[in-house]
């Protein structure tokens, strides 16, 4: 699971917030400490908080996007049918044919091809063009782009016209922040 997978991304970012706010003596990064204390000059208020709220604001995007699940990449499709494509058995076990309602993970989500993902079985809501299906995770594409599906020709046909090969996609794990329940039906 996405959220899951980037959670650490989130406790770092946090921690470092976290920090800088609560030792802003922090700030004097390289200079040396002297045995006499010494008389610091005053901060113009505001110009700091402005640049930690800055800060604040463009973590929180970005860590919203990878919370919420929602994914942008490409959508191929693939023959499971074929030998010369993986064959009819997922990285995930279920056998799996041209007409199986599946799709394939790009590794970068995936992880070890050589075991099942926490992906497996996940259901997938795939939008593209105004278009929209749901599938059932079932595989890993070794070759995909990040971000991306390699999708059956059932799942692709439904978003896309199969002569056009690669179509842009937008998806997430159904069950997700952000991933519309209501859709995933």
């Amino acid at each position: 699971m996405l959220t899951i997978k980037y959670a650490w991304v989130a406790v770092v970012l946090v921690s470092l917030i976290t920090l800088v706010t609560a030792y802003p003596s922090l700030d004097k990064r390289g200079k040396k400490h002297h045995k006499k204390p010494h008389k610091s000059k005053p901060q113009r208020k505001g110009s700091s908080e402005k640049s930690l709220n800055d800060l604040v604001d463009n973590v929180s995007d970005a860590l919203g996007d990878v919370v919420q699940g929602v994914i942008s990449g490409l959508g191929t499709f693939f023959h499971p049918d074929s030998d010369n494509e993986g064959g009819n058995w997922g990285a995930c076990g279920p056998r799996e044919s041209d007409h199986s309602n599946i799709v394939a993970v790009s590794i970068d989500l995936y992880g070890d091809d050589s075991k099942k993902s926490d992906w497996c079985g996940r259901k997938i809501l795939i939008k593209s063009g105004g278009k929209k299906t749901v599938a059932i995770a079932n595989d890993c594409c070794p070759t995909c782009e990040k971000n991306s599906l390699d999708m059956t020709p059932e799942v692709f046909k439904r978003l896309g016209k199969p002569k056009t090969g690669v179509i842009p996609i937008d998806w997430c794990a159904c069950g997700t922040k952000g991933c519309d329940d209501d859709e995933c039906t």
